[in-house]
This record gives structure tokens, sequence and C-alpha cells, in this order.
């Protein structure tokens, strides 16, 4: 298409406002009829009226609408739309299936993990909390196998927040990809990953593309990172095409049935350019007779994995809907060691065993999650700019336990000074104050002192402190950037950094909090962007997600932005703007960045979220992010998730050295649990910073990271 994400959005949004008040409504002859219609320009919604389309939904980031008109005027409002003026295509919305092959309604034993090498991939990884797998399917119910790991979910049926699944289809597959090993049930692929249960299909397991699309989109802006579909149709489409590519541009990787009619000809959305399509193998790597084949499938899995079904037993679930979820596990394995998702599919489709029936071969666990590990370690290091120097024969002592150190002062000030000799012990030209007791400022300036290669440094608003400013003598800084304007920073604090021997010193303020960020942002520059909650009463829940994203930020020299939860500040679509950016990531749940920030976002540029159930499962998910943007996971700094003004200058710092920041419960380690599921997957371990005092950090959580890899 030839308009932007963001010009796409704006467009779709007037199309749907101007056509439904001016198309005439769908007649009370036949049965309605969908038409799926892309949106590309100027004239759509003059078009859709002179068709009689009535719009009735949209999905804004793919510039598609979906309309409505009698089934015997579709072919007559077709022929209109093809080649209208603002329209790149119309179809209608075709049958989707759930790709099912009922059998034995009890299973005897699971050789499809042996058969893959699963046990010797979990000898590398069972996978992270932080990686979400979405099922587009017919739901997902709670059960044994799948205790504590289901996100937020929606229901694209009925058109709720209750994605239950009436069926049992997608509870099977979402058993399959990520069942609980240690609960006397079956054994998932990749046990310790959450799944996000996005309802597409109905109670027989059918459905629609366009609800396929609309799946696809919302758990790609919810932060899932993989999404498997048991599902398929025989006609391909622009709708799912263009929401496929929309995920595959937010890192997404997606996998998909090839379909049980035994046969070659295409299936979608596993056909697709950008889906990983699985047939169905047996345990001597034959072709299940019902499986489909063909080089324009991709990779083969076991087809018969035990599952629990809807009545409550234990049985083999079979089809290429069940080997479908066997490879999504396999590629979650590979993303819980940190790598990307281009790395994973290469990997999977690299080791693949050799079968002569589809175009990679038959899924091998072992050797992809090998393969990925190995891509990895092949990596350069991230190079730190501010960091210590190394033995001078270029080695590293082994470490057994990890080097536990507290960058600490007497309060938040005294921390942030603390934290700036962890980061920078051989200087910095540049230091960047923000105020102490107003957070707001100190939110949006991780990137920024990121950029400009030196610490965060807070201070009171009437003057620099004394250890503030013999920590700027000592960094030998002579520029210094002050975040606010003189009510945040006054000019008593220009007048000290002068004594300091600061010669250059700036300010950057805006007219309010949100425009200060907007001013960084341009200074920042790039064209993607952090989008977090910025403004809120409640001093108890403080600013997790700001402080979460802020290490990740640095590390990627990426502009945060702040939004009040409900509405989208001016400031903030101004800064959008001023940067070209073409992507946003909204961090936070739904209570911090609502829905309708997200889809006014989205009407401008492509947006992703990432969330977790709570701040530390968030946190998590962006340490994750971090290592596959190259931070070194072996170097953590930790930060407490209880109260945040010790935090506020850790991002920029832990940035610096290319280490990871990571939320942590301040009192005990225990109750931050997807905290401490990353960290145990660390191996190795080797140096731990804790941020602020033991008010913060408490002695219990030390003793508890000390004893990490011991």
């Amino acid at each position: 298409m030839g308009w932007s994400t963001r010009a796409l959005g704006a467009l779709v949004a007037v199309v749907v406002s101007l056509t439904t008040l001016a198309a005439a409504p769908a007649g009370a002859g036949a049965e309605p009829v969908s038409l799926v219609v892309g949106i590309d320009g100027p004239g759509a919604a003059a078009a859709l009226a002179a068709a009689g389309v009535e719009v009735v939904d949209a999905i804004p980031p793919l510039g598609i609408i979906e309309g409505r008109v009698d089934a015997v005027a579709a072919p007559a409002a077709r022929l209109a739309l093809a080649g209208a003026p603002g329209i790149s295509f119309v179809e209608e919305e075709q049958v989707v299936t759930a790709e099912l092959v009922p059998t034995d309604t009890y299973w005897s034993r699971q050789w499809g993990p042996r058969t893959i090498g699963a046990p010797q991939a979990w000898d590398l990884t069972t996978g992270s909390s932080s990686v979400v797998v979405a099922v587009l399917d017919t739901g997902v119910n709670p059960n044994a196998d799948l205790d504590g790991k289901l996100t937020a979910g929606y229901d694209f049926v009925n058109g709720d927040a209750d994605p239950a699944d009436d069926n049992g289809h997608g509870t099977s597959a979402a058993v399959v990809a990520a069942g609980d090993a240690n609960d006397g049930g079956v054994a998932g692929i990749c046990w310790t990953c959450r799944v996000m249960p996005v309802k597409v299909l109905d109670h027989t397991g059918t459905g629609g593309t366009l609800g396929i699309a609309k799946g696809i989109t919302w758990a790609t802006d919810r932060g899932a990172d993989i999404i498997t579909m048991s599902l398929g149709a025989s006609t391909q489409t622009a709708a799912v095409q263009q929401a496929v590519a929309y995920a595959r541009s937010a890192g997404v990787l997606l996998v998909a049935a090839a379909g049980n009619e035994g046969v070659t000809t295409p299936t979608y959305p596993a056909a697709d350019a950008g889906v990983i399509g699985v047939a169905g193998s047996t345990e001597l790597d034959g072709r299940y007779a019902w499986s489909n084949h063909g080089s324009w499938v991709d990779v083969a899995a076991p087809g018969c994995n035990g599952s629990l079904f809807s009545s409550g037993s234990y049985g083999d679930f079979c089809g290429t809907s069940s080997a479908t979820p066997v490879v999504a596990g396999v590629a979650a394995l590979g993303l819980a060691l940190g790598a990307d998702a281009g790395t994973v599919e290469q990997a999977l489709l690299a080791t693949a065993a050799p079968v002569t029936w589809v175009a990679a071969g038959r899924v091998d666990a072992a050797k992809a999650v090998a393969a990925v590990r190995d891509a990895l370690s092949a990596q350069p290091p991230a190079t730190p700019t501010g960091g210590g120097t190394p033995p001078a024969d270029g080695t590293t002592a082994p470490v057994t336990a990890a080097e536990v150190v507290r960058a600490a002062g007497a309060d938040r000030v005294g921390t942030s000074v603390a934290l700036a000799a962890q980061a920078f012990p051989t200087g910095a030209g540049t230091v960047v104050l923000a105020r102490t007791d107003a957070y707001a400022d100190a939110l949006a300036a991780a990137p920024l002192a990121a950029t400009l290669g030196g610490p965060v440094l807070l201070s009171p608003a009437s003057g620099l402190r004394a250890d503030t400013a013999d920590a700027i003598r000592r960094l030998g800084a002579d520029a210094a950037v002050l975040i606010g304007g003189t009510g945040a920073l006054s000019t008593a604090v220009e007048r000290d950094l002068a004594a300091a021997g600061v010669t250059d010193v700036r300010r950057i303020a805006g007219s309010n909090r949100f425009d200060t960020a907007r001013r960084i942002a341009v200074e920042v520059g790039g064209r993607s962007a952090y989008v977090v909650e910025g403004v809120h009463a409640s001093a108890a829940r403080g600013w997790p997600d700001a402080v979460a994203v802020s290490g990740l930020a640095a590390l990627q020299r990426r502009p945060i932005l702040l939004t009040a939860a409900d509405a989208l500040p001016a400031e903030t679509s101004a800064a959008l703007r001023a940067i070209d950016a073409a992507d946003v990531t909204v961090v936070g749940g739904t209570g911090a960045v609502s829905d309708a920030v997200q889809r006014t976002l989205a009407s401008m540029v492509t947006v992703r979220r990432v969330a977790g159930a709570t701040r530390y499962d968030t946190s998590a998910k962006l340490a994750a992010l971090a290592l596959a943007a190259g931070g070194d996971g072996a170097h953590v700094w930790l930060a407490t998730g209880r109260s945040w003004p010790d935090a506020l200058a850790a991002g920029p710092a832990a940035g610096a050295l290319g280490a990871v920041l990571l939320l942590v419960d301040g009192a005990d380690l225990a109750g931050s649990p997807a905290s401490l599921a990353w960290l145990d997957e660390r191996d190795p371990l080797r140096r731990v910073v804790l941020v602020g005092g033991t008010a913060s950090l408490s002695s219990g959580v030390e003793s508890s990271i000390a004893a990490l890899g011991s």
C-alpha cells in the first residue's frame, strides 16, 4: 500500500465515521454479506457510500474496514468498489475451520517430544514466563496443565474479554504448546511460557478470515511473542496477509496448520509469506495420510500429541492442529534464550531433520535450540560506553556465583551519585540533571543521558548538593543538561554547576511534563519510541513501567514519551509527528495506558504493547527484549518494584554498561516470581548491582541474589 500506517489509521477512522453516517443500512431481504475492504486513500468513504456498504468494524493498523451489504447487492457492490478511488482491495470474508483429526480417547505415551529431541532442548531451557504464545483458536480454558499460565485474552466471536473455550480445540492446542511438565498430566513443549487466549473460532470450530486478522493484530498489539493458529482456509485473503505483515514488522513469529485433507493444495494462512506452515509427521518421520504437504509447507512436526480435552480426560490430540503448537513451543524455547524471531525461525528451518514432503524437514527441538544458543554466543557482547577496564590478557576469571554489589546513598540524590560512579568509573563529559522530588521529568531522561554518554543525577530544585557537585568534579564533566524549567531546577543550580567547573549548561523544558518529553524525544531522535503512563494520582502505584523500560530505552537510545491513562496528550501526538515515528511500544497494561490511548496511537503509527499481569511480569518481558537488543544477561541491575525514587537514575546507568535493568520485590524476591524466574534462567549470572539501600532492596533479597548460581 502506498500510504503510511499512520496516515492509513487516521484515514480509516474518518472513513468509518463518514460511512457509518452516509451509507444506507443493509436491507431486510437476503442475509447480509460481509465485505473486507482495504482503504488506501481519499475517496474511500464516498465509494463505500455509493456502493451501499455499511461500515460495521475496522482494523485501523491494517487500513481495513468490514462492510455489510445485502447478499443480492453484494456482486454489484464488489464490482463498484473494485478499482474505485481510495480502495486497494475488496473481498468477501472466507470461512476458517479448526484443523482437527479425531483419534483415540486416551493416550498411552508421548513419543512426539522424544522424537524431536525435546529433552535435550529442555537441558538448555524450559522456557520463560516472559515469552507469551498467543493461541488463536476456539478459546482456552484454565486447567491443571495451564495453571497460572494464562494472560488476559479476548473473544472475537462474542465480542467480549472472556475467551472461554466452548469447543475444546484451543485448550488442547495450548496444552501441547505450553502445558506444565510437573503436574501429573502431559508435558507441553515450553513448560514455563505463558499463553494468551484469543478466541476467533466458535463452538463448531468455525470462524472467518476477518476475525483471524483482528486476532493477529490484537495479539501483536498486546505483546504476544508467538502466534499459533491451528486453523485454515482454502482461499488466501489480503486482510490476513496484511495482519501477518503487521505482526512480523513487530517482531512476532507466526505458525499455522497446513490442513488435514491429505493434498498438496495450499491452505492459508499456513501458505502465506511470513507464516511457518506445519504438517503432521509420524513417529518414524513419515507423513500421516491426512496431512497436507508440499513445498509450500515449511516444516513437519509430530501430528499426534498427548493433551487435555474439554471432558477433563487426557488423550491423543491429532492433526496438523496438534503439530502446529509443537513448533510454536519449540520457537518459544528459542525466544526464551533471548533471541529475536528471525534468529529463531532461521534455526528452526536450518536444523530440521530432512523429509521429502515439506520444504525444510521435521522440526528438531534439540538442534534448533542449540543453534539459537550458538547464534547468540557468536554475537559480539554489548560494548559499554563508560565501563571498567578488562584484564590485560583479555581473559575473564571464572565465576561460580554472582558478584553482588550495592549502589546506594543515604537518599535518592546520594543513590544517583553512587550509580554514576558505578557506570562511569573513568568519567563522563556530560551529566543530565533532573529534579529529585518530581518524578515526571526524570522519567523521560534515560535515553537522553545514554545518547549524551553520561549519567542522570538528581538534585533538589533549590540548588546543587555538595555530594552531587563533588561527583561532577570526579566525572570531569564540563557540560550539563537540566531537565525542566526554573520551577523544576532553579537558576541556583546553574550557578552551582558553574562553580563545579561546568562551562556548558542548557535546559530542555516544555510547558508541561508531556511537552518536556516531546522535546527530549526530538533530541534523542529515531523513529521508534516507548509510551508509558506519565501522570496519575496514586503515590502507592508509582511509576513501575516507566522505570522498568528506562534501561531498555537507554540501551536502544529510544525516546520515552508520556501519556495520561485515558487520553493521549496533544504534546505526545506532536512528538510522534516531530520524530516521524513509524512505531511505538506501549509499556504496561490497560489500567496504566488504556485501549482508547492505544487506538489513538494506532491511528498514527504501528503499535505494540508489552504488558504482563503484574509490574514484575512486564519488567521480565522488557528484560527479555533487552537481551534481544544486545544487553548482557550476565550483568543485571535490580531495582525495587515497591518504591521508585532510588531507581530513577538506574536506567541510563545500566544502559551505559550494556546491562539489563529488572524490577524485583524489594522486600522478598519470591514476591516477584516472573523476575526470579528470569534471573534463574541466566547462566552464568556474573554481576548484580542492587539499586538503593536496604530500605529499597532488603538484606534478604541481597542474600537470595548472592545464592543464585552458587
